[in-house]
């Protein structure tokens, strides 16, 4: 489960973090359900239960990364070891507070990350990148502490953002950057709207993830913590339209 991978974007800020843990062993392969017998009595349930470990989370990547209109909400908060050595204790360091707007091939992301706070605008080729004097003075933007700066969406002042800035991308990152082991229970009597995906071993578990139970299996929250990181996030299907902004401090040239 790499949460590390966030933890050190926070060390990369200017945190302390422990980035070189040994990922997790690759779990089992699954022995359950035979899924060519698959019928189901519900035609709005996704099987999404039948799968297990990457299968399962590599549908519900794919299922974020092809949803039209995406937003994600959340926070993820860095472990760290404090103490004398052999009385260490795992407790809280920094946080980044996140809020993205995926729509079609625009978005908008706003990021909180320690001292630096930006907001990113993304509209066709074009990228606008404003935020508090801490991120005008690690971008070498000082106009972005007044308002909106036009650059290429591949300006590194953008892409240094990535995976925050794609819902995709991060739960890529956050779940199938190492192996880790995923089930969801066969559904009971009714018609749910959600089915709950459980992240980790049964006597070492890290979290669940819940997603759409019909259709594709589209996730709308994830809470999960290992050692390195605390991750919650909230997600929803729709989005509002990100226009660009109007008076930019400085224009597309």
């Amino acid at each position: 489960m790499s949460v590390r991978r966030l933890a050190c974007m926070l060390l990369a800020l200017g945190a302390t973090s422990a980035c070189t843990a040994a990922p997790p062993e690759t779990p089992a392969p699954y022995e359950g359900v035979d899924a060519s017998a698959y019928s189901s009595v519900d035609p709005r349930d996704n099987g999404v239960w039948l799968l297990r470990d990457s299968a399962l989370l590599t549908s519900i990547v794919e299922a974020a990364a092809q949803a039209t209109t995406l937003s994600v909400t959340g926070t993820i908060t860095e472990r760290v070891k404090r103490g004398k050595k052999g009385d260490e204790k795992i407790v809280d360091g920094r946080t980044i507070d996140l809020s993205l707007t995926k729509d079609g091939s625009s978005w908008q992301a706003r990021i909180s990350a320690g001292k630096v706070s930006v907001n990113l605008i993304v509209v066709g080729q074009d990228a606008y990148v404003s935020g508090n004097a801490a991120f005008a003075q690690q971008a070498k933007l000082p106009e972005a502490a007044k308002g909106f700066v036009c650059l290429s969406k591949q300006d590194e002042a953008v892409t240094a953002w990535e995976p925050l800035t794609d819902p995709a991308a991060l739960l890529r990152g956050l779940l199938l950057e190492v192996p880790t082991q995923a089930s969801a229970p066969a559904p009971g009597k009714g018609t749910p709207e959600t089915t709950l995906v459980s992240l980790g071993a049964p006597d070492e578990p890290l979290g669940q993830l819940v997603v759409e139970a019909s259709g594709a299996p589209v996730p709308r929250s994830l809470k999960l913590a290992d050692e390195h990181a605390r991750v919650q996030l909230s997600i929803e299907p729709d989005a509002t339209p990100t226009p660009a902004p109007a008076s930019p401090e400085v224009p597309c040239s």
